[in-house]
């Protein structure tokens, strides 16, 4: 496991675990991440399974007070999340799908670190894989999370098996 380095203060640590909580309150899977990263702190998968106990939520923080967040997406937090990223093609990308498969609704959308942007749905309720490259600059996959209480769309039925 790879440790971060402590980067945050006391106030925005409490403030991280404070919306880790909450996210977990709301049914949703968290998991601690490298700061300003993308990589987990902590062997993850299982979290696709079950959700983290507050009290696990509290030792990540007080171990890596300047730990990130990410919500594990798919069926057990509710959340399907397109990663549109601009620099590999996302938004033509998307433009394409919508013009093959139809429009997809109006949905919470948060900036990404990389100027792309995240689009939250709903989860159809059946498998969908994580996939990076569903097509260039498109993915849907478990990302850092916006602070947000917007209830998202269902993702559309023919981009849930693209």
């Amino acid at each position: 496991m790879v440790e971060a380095r402590p980067s945050g203060s006391v106030q925005g640590a409490a403030r991280m675990e404070a919306a880790a909580q909450a996210y977990g309150r709301h049914g949703w899977s968290v998991i601690p991440i490298q700061p300003a990263d993308k990589r987990p702190l902590i062997p993850w998968r299982a979290y696709q399974e079950r959700r983290a106990t507050a009290a696990e939520i509290s030792a990540w923080f007080r171990r890596w007070p300047g730990a990130n967040l990410a919500i594990v997406t798919g069926a057990l937090s509710g959340l399907v999340v397109l990663d549109v990223d601009p620099r590999h093609g996302g938004e033509a990308s998307l433009q394409a799908l919508q013009a093959s498969q139809g429009p997809l609704p109006t949905t919470l959308s948060a900036a990404s670190g990389g100027g792309g942007r995240h689009l939250y749905f709903a989860h159809p309720g059946h498998r969908i894989a994580n996939r990076a490259g569903l097509r260039p600059g498109v993915s849907s996959h478990f990302i850092p999370p916006q602070f947000s209480r917007a209830i998202p769309q269902t993702i559309p039925e023919p981009f849930s098996d693209c």
